[in-house]
């Protein structure tokens, strides 16, 4: 998943899981986040297009961490990517709060992705460890879409050869989860 926005900032993630939809967070603990250094409006002012490229190149990468399964969750209304950073609440245990617990709300979400792929958020995440996509020293930003691509790494050799596979394991998921709920 890439995504530019309106004010030349490119970012999105990697997941070894399609995306689908469900009524919970799902993925695998090889998904990433990543962000390039520079805005484009930024590398865009370089003098030659190597150096554009070059400067372009530059990312960071934000893996996933141990200890928290909320990777991935798509619905009708949205796209999600990593929960957001848990904000301490003090606990009866603890009545001089000046230790906070890790226990607590969950602030946003790495990536939030509207229903329609045209704007979005993004916060410091628990999941990934990132900061805030779009600016660093943010605790989470809110960010409009102005190009975006989705790719998939695939073994068929044509695109109808990958659809009907797809089709085929969508049908296999529906059944094994018809059989569960009987």
């Amino acid at each position: 998943l890439a995504i530019e926005t309106d004010d030349g900032r490119v970012f999105g993630a990697f997941t070894s899981q399609p995306w689908r939809l469900s009524k919970g967070w799902y993925g695998s603990q090889e998904s990433f986040l990543w962000k390039m250094r520079r805005s484009r409006l930024e590398t865009s002012s370089q003098t030659t297009i190597v150096d554009q490229v070059n400067q372009e190149a530059e990312i960071q990468v934000y893996p996933y961490r141990t200890g928290n399964a909320a990777i991935m969750y798509c619905s009708k209304k949205c796209l999600m990517l990593g929960q957001g950073e848990v904000i301490p609440s003090p606990t009866l245990h603890n009545p001089d709060k000046l230790k906070p617990t890790r226990t607590g709300k969950h602030y946003n979400y790495a990536l939030y992705l509207d229903k329609n792929l045209t704007t979005g958020t993004t916060s410091t995440s628990e999941t990934f460890g990132n900061p805030c996509l779009v600016d660093d020293n943010a605790r989470g930003a809110k960010f409009n879409v102005t190009n975006i691509e989705v790719w998939t790494l695939t073994t068929h050799d044509t695109v109808q050869d990958a659809q009907q596979s797809e089709l085929s394991n969508l049908f296999l998921d529906n059944r094994d989860q018809s059989h569960r709920l009987n």
